[in-house]
């Protein structure tokens, strides 16, 4: 269980370290990713798919440095849906950003390699985004949804000698995704 918790650790410390040395050197985002993105999102719940919809990503160069306009679109026509956000450059070198909702709320995000995550909560959900452009054209995008409610605490024992952390598991309901290609 030593050897398992160090390997856990280890690889903790040189994600770190890599990340930090990776977000000096990559001039790629988010200046690669000016642009307007577009393409279906997909809703999943645990009985599969529930829901297709049109999804929009207009990232521009703000007045500001460091400022980019992060726009998303839902759904088109009527119903269509416009969250305009900024994203701005906290600590570059450290691939710290923040999504900024023009509404007091402010998402911290990381840039780990070559992902743009954001982990936050609101009224009782736990939201996990992960954007990232897997082609020069081509942005993945996708929110995993969960409930900070407990289903599960296991672990926290000792077995052998050695003490087991206590692991706690959420529920996770909901999956969104998209595939936007960048628009010439």
């Amino acid at each position: 269980m030593k050897a398992v918790m160090s390997l856990i650790l280890m690889c903790l410390l040189v994600g770190l370290s890599s990340n930090t040395l990776s977000a000096q050197g990559d001039k790629s985002f988010p200046e690669n990713w000016v642009g307007n993105w577009t393409g279906e999102l997909e809703i999943y719940n645990a009985q599969g798919l529930q829901q297709k919809i049109f999804m929009g990503m207009h990232i521009q160069p703000a007045d500001s440095m460091g400022m980019y306009s992060w726009e998303i679109t839902y759904g088109e026509g009527e119903n269509k849906q416009v969250r305009p956000y900024y994203l701005q450059t906290v600590d570059a070198k450290t691939g710290h950003y923040q999504i900024d909702e023009g509404n007091s709320i402010l998402l911290d995000a990381y840039w780990l390699g070559p992902v743009l995550v954001e982990i936050f909560s609101v009224e009782e959900s736990l939201l996990t985004t992960m954007t990232e452009q897997v082609e020069d054209d081509v942005l993945s995008w996708q929110i995993v949804v969960g409930h900070l409610e407990t289903t599960n605490v296991t672990g926290g024992i000792e077995i052998d000698g050695e003490e087991v952390p206590e692991v706690t598991s959420y529920l996770a309901p909901g999956l969104q995704r998209a595939r936007l290609v960048r628009q010439k």
